[in-house]
């Protein structure tokens, strides 16, 4: 996240699935620099429950659960893969 310090992309892919503890999301200068760099699409992946659980974070990702919790992909083959939020 520290490298995304004043640029934005279309969409952010940010992969939290290897957090065991919040760590440094806890700063909210890097949550919002987290929450801030995408233009179209945030697309958050990691263990909901953790992170909904953490003081500093509930704002944010109460907003976040608030939304859709499935992403589908679709392959080059055609057939469509789900993955939804546990």
């Amino acid at each position: 996240m520290d490298k995304y310090q004043g640029q934005q992309n279309d969409y952010v892919l940010l992969s939290l699935v290897r957090s065991r503890v919040v760590g440094h999301l806890r700063d909210v200068r890097r949550l919002v620099v987290a929450m801030s760099r995408a233009r179209l699409g945030l697309y958050v992946f990691g263990r909901a429950q953790l992170f909904a659980n953490c003081y500093e974070l509930q704002p944010t990702f109460a907003r976040l659960m608030a939304r859709p919790t499935q992403v589908r992909l679709k392959r080059s083959c055609g057939k469509q893969v789900t993955w939804q939020a546990a």
